[in-house]
């Protein structure tokens, strides 16, 4: 399986382990932003995927590229 494979698996278990959850993009992102809500946090979010998504199986370096595609700043 080449990365790009690997990533569209994780992003998919991310988005789906979401929906399954009924979180919104905004409880998503309330729960993972730092204490000043200007950005992402890379421990919130680790945290978030990892209890309360479930997404402990997976590789953190594809979790990573999955914090870089929402975090914009």
């Amino acid at each position: 399986m080449d990365d790009d494979d690997g990533y569209s698996s994780t992003i998919n278990a991310f988005l789906s382990s979401v929906l399954d959850r009924g979180l919104t993009a905004e409880q998503l992102l309330r729960s993972t932003t730092d204490a000043e809500f200007d950005g992402l946090d890379k421990a919130r979010f680790f945290d978030v995927c990892e209890n309360q998504l479930r997404l402990k199986n997976y590789d953190r370096e594809e979790l990573w590229r999955v914090f870089d595609q929402i975090d914009e700043n």
